[in-house]
């Protein structure tokens, strides 16, 4: 691996594709700072572990190669709006990192060697930094309504003229291409200045010029205007690391004369990601073999968590926990016992009747509205070895207050003995 010319790299990592063992995991999370390892144990779900994993394995390795840093001595920061940076003195980097579909980016340059080309024989000028943001976004679309509605429903998101594009094209397909391409290039660029989606994307309005993305060229004539200004200190890359995955660059500051043409991103492997490491913590087992999760993958009555404790043991407490930013989580669910692994016995109350146990709790909020917590809830029983849990159905309100019938997914599973969490895998 080496950097291109003028300092760049452009990664890819195939999330979906990587199925890291357990020496990976250990490996990976001996190579990331103290903070970042308490910060991904909060994550729920695996693949948002990884991806978030990947990403700073991606940023240490790119600071290796465009310094003299030795790896284990490289320190991140974050600022107030949460973005990483390098904390260490006399280097001059800039990096972003994004995930989204099958993929993890890192788009990276080594700013020294760009401040560099002003020197001249008699004095140094001094010249505005240069900053680089990067997005991902895999050009597909599932949210249930029309097209037509979706679009109508994100209007103040566009410009004018970006929506005449995007509306302009043939059929269904290319109008969803042209809004994932537009989206990907604003979320580039509000990376790059730090704000994020907070502001009035409308008056962020770009004009693309090249109509087809390739995987193997770059394009680079797409212009931004800012409050009807033309930026011409910002430059874009677009291109694809696949069919369904596009991806844009910004940079600001960067040089006119320089070529960009040739900064397609390169998919990289895992070895190749940690090549040269020196592990910043000790090797932690208990860390990568525990907190894993499970959700249901249809809403209907066969949905079923089978955990075999292989041995007799005395269960206190389970816990759920719901994933509140995409509507996920336990309504109801009922536990049945056994002890083959085949026949099994519904866990009762006293009077005989199957106990069924409230997963999601109800509240208030400031209008008087019903919606759901997705803070844990847990009940306590005493059951045999080996446990089924069936969530049941029963209708629920989303956050949103729209009634969306059951929702009937167990995203977090805690089985603890006395205080001691017991890891299980799915």
């Amino acid at each position: 691996m080496s950097l291109r010319n003028g300092g760049h790299v452009r990664w890819a990592f195939d999330l979906a594709g990587w199925r890291p063992s357990l020496a990976d995991l250990l490996l990976a999370t001996s190579c990331i700072q103290p903070e970042e390892k308490l910060t991904l144990q909060r994550f729920v779900f695996r693949d948002d572990f990884n991806a978030s994993l990947i990403g700073r394995l991606m940023m240490r390795r790119f600071v290796q190669l465009a310094t003299d840093l030795a790896y284990d001595e490289i320190k991140f920061e974050r600022d107030s709006k949460g973005k990483p940076f390098l904390k260490n003195e006399g280097v001059a980097v800039d990096f972003n990192v994004s995930h989204q579909g099958r993929y993890a980016v890192l788009a990276g340059m080594a700013t020294k060697r760009l401040e560099a080309t002003t020197t001249t024989t008699a004095t140094t000028a001094t010249s505005p930094t240069p900053k680089i943001g990067v997005d991902v976004m895999k050009i597909e679309y599932g949210g249930g309504k029309p097209l037509d509605e979706f679009f109508r429903l994100m209007t103040r998101n566009f410009s004018d003229d970006e929506w005449r594009y995007i509306r302009g094209r043939d059929d269904a397909s290319a109008q969803l291409e042209a809004f994932m391409r537009n989206w990907c290039l604003k979320e580039s660029y509000v990376k790059n200045v730090g704000v994020g989606i907070t502001v009035d994307l409308r008056k962020i309005s770009f004009r693309i010029q090249t109509e087809v993305l390739a995987r193997d060229r770059v394009v680079c004539d797409t212009t931004l205007r800012v409050n009807s200004e033309p930026m011409g200190n910002w430059r874009f890359e677009e291109s694809l690391i696949d069919r369904d995955h596009c991806v844009a660059v910004s940079l600001e500051n960067v040089p006119a004369e320089q070529d960009l043409s040739g900064n397609c991103f390169e998919v990289i492997d895992f070895r190749t990601l940690v090549e040269h490491h020196r592990p910043l913590l000790a090797i932690d087992e208990n860390y990568c073999e525990g907190g894993y999760s499970w959700t249901a993958q249809q809403s209907d009555f066969d949905q079923q968590f089978i955990i075999d404790l292989g041995d007799v043991r005395n269960i206190t407490r389970i816990e759920t926990q719901g994933r509140p930013h995409s509507n996920e989580y336990l309504t109801e669910y009922s536990i049945s016992y056994g002890f083959n692994g085949l026949d099994y016995i519904d866990y009762r109350e006293p009077g005989g009747n199957t106990k069924v146990t409230k997963g999601a709790v109800e509240q208030t909020d400031g209008t008087g509205r019903k919606k759901r917590s997705f803070a844990r809830s847990y009940a306590s029983f005493f059951l045999g070895e080996t446990i089924l849990l069936i969530p049941c159905a029963n209708a629920c309100l989303t956050p949103n207050g729209t009634d969306r019938g059951w929702q009937c997914i167990l995203v977090w599973c805690v089985l603890r003995f006395g205080t001691n969490r017991v890891p299980f895998t799915y």
